[in-house]
């Protein structure tokens, strides 16, 4: 979905700010939670919806998207499960995000 510019800009109006931007190497959960917002807009669905949808408690996913907390695996998995995505995909969308670590 996120190589998708086209639906970035159906979903935003503009490219998010975010959009070809990378996040540090060593953090995952940030560029997991870029990931994790851009479909559930894509789907049109609330925070609380996405929660619903995925069994976990309504504010769980904000905290998520706004780098507050890191979700487990089983949130993670319950979370693409719900956006009907394999975490497989969301992980490897979220680590095109992800700058390379510089080499010496």
């Amino acid at each position: 979905v996120l190589r998708n510019a086209s639906i970035l800009l159906s979903v935003y109006g503009a490219m998010p700010p975010w959009h070809g931007c990378k996040v540090a190497a060593s953090d995952m959960a940030s560029a997991f939670a870029l990931v994790l917002r851009a479909h559930r807009k894509t789907l049109g669905l609330s925070q609380e919806e996405l929660a619903e949808r995925a069994d976990i408690h309504p504010t769980y996913v904000g905290l998520i998207e706004r780098f507050e907390r890191n979700p487990s695996l089983n949130i993670a998995q319950s979370l693409s499960k719900a956006l009907g995505v394999s975490l497989s995909e969301l992980i490897k969308e979220a680590e095109g995000l992800r700058r390379s670590p510089k080499k010496h």
